[in-house]
């Protein structure tokens, strides 16, 4: 019983007060630190001297930034890249299809046919832009930031956080 209630008020860290930084958590961070050794968790906080990543087995590790050599971040990209992927190919699709529908009747007016098309282009477009998407948003989420225990570089990886989660 002990060790649960050392365990939940190990979780509950309050950094608040001392970050200035605040990175989105990412799903993945490796850190290389000076004497080659790798570290891999969650970034959970960073501040004026230390970054904190949680890790599952180990929970709440703080390391120095002193002793930062690079950190490489991964984000989980492959469900927005599909979302992405999806809309972009289903548009494209209707519009194929809406324009690609030939009707040789001058004096027809239903657009019925037109439209029946770009669905049916929509439908077609839908999976392969999904897909695309998807692999193109699995690729491209990783990031890596050399720091070398510069504090300047770190304020930059954190700046450049912010900007890839908007």
């Amino acid at each position: 019983m002990l060790k649960i209630l050392a365990s939940t008020a190990q979780d509950k860290v309050d950094t608040a007060d001392t970050s200035f930084y605040l990175p989105p958590i990412f799903e993945s961070a490796t850190i290389r630190l000076n004497n080659h050794i790798k570290v891999r968790g969650r970034i959970r906080n960073i501040n004026d001297s230390i970054l904190q990543i949680y890790q599952d087995k180990t929970g709440y590790k703080n390391i120095s930034i002193s002793q930062i050599r690079s950190v490489r971040v991964r984000r989980n990209g492959l469900v927005k890249g599909l979302g992405y992927g999806a809309a972009i190919g289903g548009i494209v699709g209707y519009g194929i299809g809406y324009f690609s529908y030939n009707n040789d009747d001058p004096y027809d007016d239903d657009t019925s046919g037109e439209e029946a098309s770009g669905v049916l282009g929509a439908a077609i477009g839908l999976a392969p832009g999904a897909v695309v998407g998807g692999i193109i948003g699995g690729i491209f989420t990783r990031r890596h930031f050399r720091i070398a225990g510069q504090k300047e570089k770190l304020e930059k990886m954190c700046k450049a956080l912010r900007r890839a989660q908007k």
